[in-house]
């Protein structure tokens, strides 16, 4: 009885807005956002020209702090994310979407920034993402993770565009979409590196990350890269809105360009962290 008569004098000594602020932080806690921008080192990024297209090396790094940031606050992951998109040109700054800017701006800030979106496979399919030119009136962003509705974009459009994210085989396993707080490769706490090969020399796109066994690289629909015979194969045919940009490019090569961002994972915080997406490279395919 008399621990109850302490607890009802000491609520009535607060004014009324600061009880209501103290049973607000009390039931639901201060947001913490977690970020890394400061600790995340540029990509280094080895190629051999030599060989072409066909082939290049991607280093990551985080410094001192960010590693301390990790081992005190994260408790699945972070991890890196790789993107890509198909082209008739070889270079990245090619396409009508500014890739960079329009995952900058839609996911990695939206709806706020520095608290972006979660991205999750789908059970037969692994989009990372669609851009597309949306028609006048309609409502929203120009990005989304699933497929948009037809009402609501420009077709045909050259800034419809769908990026991928690979699907995944290992010697003796099935295809598999990695999509854990770790992404395709997890960022080891300890150290902060990640070396990354990205490898087409063979006719099949290899991926080594890290020290995880060597992959074979397949399109977000599961299609190989190594066997496919028209490009529409390397889409789910529901998307084939968001490959028509490949007519209006001149060439017959077709060239694969890779993205990467790190996820922060999930912790001891309360946003959903990606670093600004940075290209890689590009491999061709034909």
């Amino acid at each position: 009885m008399q621990k109850r008569r302490h607890k009802r004098n000491v609520v009535y000594l607060f004014s009324l807005p600061v009880f209501f602020l103290f049973v607000l932080t009390s039931s639901c806690g201060i947001p913490t956002f977690i970020n890394f921008d400061e600790h995340i080192n540029p990509w280094v990024v080895t190629t051999d020209v030599t060989i072409g297209n066909v082939k290049f090396q991607a280093d990551f790094s985080m410094n001192a702090d960010g590693l301390a940031k990790i081992q005190s606050s994260v408790d699945e992951g972070p991890g890196i994310k790789f993107f890509y998109a198909l082209s008739r040109d070889k270079s990245h700054l090619s396409f009508a979407n500014t890739i960079r800017t329009m995952f900058n701006s839609y996911i990695r800030n939206y709806p706020q920034a520095n608290n972006g979106l979660e991205w999750r496979s789908s059970p037969d399919a692994s989009p990372g993402f669609y851009l597309f030119e949306k028609k006048s009136g309609v409502a929203g962003n120009p990005v989304t993770l699933q497929r948009p509705d037809s009402q609501n974009y420009e077709q045909p459009s050259d800034k419809n565009i769908l990026v991928g994210t690979f699907a995944v085989q290992s010697t003796g396993h099935d295809i598999e979409f990695l999509d854990s707080a770790e992404m395709d490769i997890a960022v080891p706490a300890n150290t902060g590196t990640v070396q990354c090969t990205f490898d087409f020399s063979s006719g099949t796109l290899k991926g080594q990350w890290g020290n995880l066994p060597e992959y074979t690289l397949h399109a977000y629909n599961r299609a190989s890269f190594a066997t496919f015979a028209d490009v529409a194969e390397l889409y789910e045919s529901a998307d084939e809105d968001f490959l028509t940009y490949l007519g209006s490019q001149t060439g017959d090569e077709l060239y694969l360009h890779v993205w990467a961002s790190m996820y922060g994972g999930r912790g001891d915080f309360n946003n959903t962290y990606w670093s600004p997406l940075e290209y890689l490279g590009v491999i061709q395919l034909q």
